[in-house]
């Protein structure tokens, strides 16, 4: 037997303060899964990081299985045999609750987040942050809006706000380094004759990534639902085509690492015609060519379209190219951080991915898709 006191205590003071008292156990597949696959050895491992997310004063281990009794003082972890027997008991919601808090089957990341900085954002930067921690994800970024010229300028930090948004971002790398990693980028608008004083501001910084975007066609935000093109307007699929080929001019350029939502366009009802396939085509040939990343943006399931950015169609087709992917909100508001993003997994395993990209100092690392995410083991 292995005991282990005052584990940590000193972390869980506000969990401590709802007096919680309640039995949790785990059932026998994954008793089955623990006995299997980890040495005893592991176990005590296992039973130290406990201490990060429930108070405890005492852990043993000893045996062949895991029964976790939990109150607010005292928390026993011990390996008996008879446990499998006892899980016929458990009700299931019990077991739910249990599993949910050891596996959350939750992706990791969320690479697209916005704040109140954009000026059509809502919540604190803290609160985005709290949102990502309880649905369980380690891996979060920042990827405010800098538009620098037109009339998207309104709805993007002001440039001189550039270097306030990195400080905050500093800051709370260093509050919540040992609950989440917080990633600092930017979603930059493509204008071409402001390429040269991007270049300046990126250089300035030490982003983890910058992701590149086009809202704005022939004078219409197509990612907005009050600034979109009128329903009755006669060349919407020029619209579309001319979407398409400012991504393929934007290919021309070097400044980024991701493109966001490849196909926003169709956001509030263009359609996307069939003269623009040789387009897309071509432009997806670039990216794989030149390593990029898509951004996979799950927001548009809630969106007048009620689709992904991209497409499964479209994704497909990457794929086929080998173009790899990163997951993104694309949330104005903590409660929309990570939401959508399991449809996004699911469709991208689905396609056939088994990793996404994440990033830090803009380098490329990739990571699981889907990878699950276990609070007391990370």
């Amino acid at each position: 037997m292995v005991e282990f006191h005052r584990i940590h205590r000193h972390r869980f003071k506000d969990l401590m303060k709802t007096g919680l008292s309640l039995p949790i156990i785990i059932s026998p597949g994954l008793v089955s899964l623990f006995h299997q696959t980890i040495p005893f050895a592991a176990t005590r491992a296992f039973a130290q990081p406990l201490g990060r997310l429930i108070p405890a004063r005492l852990a043993t281990v000893k045996g062949f299985g895991l029964f976790f009794h939990y109150t607010a003082t005292c928390v026993s972890v011990r390996i008996e045999p008879w446990l499998m027997i006892m899980n016929h008991t458990i009700k299931a919601a019990a077991i739910h609750g249990f599993i949910s808090l050891i596996y959350r089957k939750l992706p990791m990341i969320d690479y697209h987040i916005h704040t109140p900085l954009c000026n059509h954002a809502q919540g604190s930067m803290k609160a985005y942050i709290h949102q990502a921690i309880s649905l369980g994800f380690s891996e979060i970024c920042f990827l405010d809006h800098l538009i620098l010229d037109g009339p998207g300028k309104k709805n993007s930090m002001d440039i001189r706000e550039v270097p306030l948004y990195m400080q905050a971002i500093a800051c709370l790398k260093h509050e919540f380094h040992d609950r989440i990693t917080l990633r600092a980028g930017l979603e930059v608008d493509f204008i071409p004759e402001k390429i040269p004083q991007i270049k300046d501001i990126l250089e300035g910084f030490n982003f983890d990534v910058i992701g590149a975007s086009v809202h704005f066609v022939m004078g219409y935000n197509v990612a907005s639902r009050r600034e979109a093109p009128p329903k009755d307007l006669f060349d919407k699929q020029e619209i579309a085509l001319r979407y398409f080929e400012q991504l393929d001019r934007m290919l021309d350029y070097d400044f980024f690492d991701v493109i966001c939502h490849p196909d926003i366009v169709k956001k509030c009802g263009i359609p996307i015609p069939e003269n623009c396939g040789p387009v897309i085509d071509d432009i997806l040939t670039r990216i794989s060519k030149k390593n990029l990343t898509l951004e996979f943006n799950a927001g548009g399931w809630d969106h007048p379209v009620g689709d992904s950015y991209p497409s499964e169609e479209l994704a497909i087709k990457c794929h086929q190219k080998n173009i790899a992917f990163t997951l993104g909100s694309d949330a104005h508001r903590p409660e929309h951080v990570g939401k959508n993003i399991d449809k996004s997994v699911a469709l991208l395993k689905k396609i056939g991915y088994t990793h996404v990209n994440t990033f830090e100092g803009r380098l490329v690392r990739p990571v699981p898709l889907g990878m699950v995410k276990c609070p007391i083991l990370s």
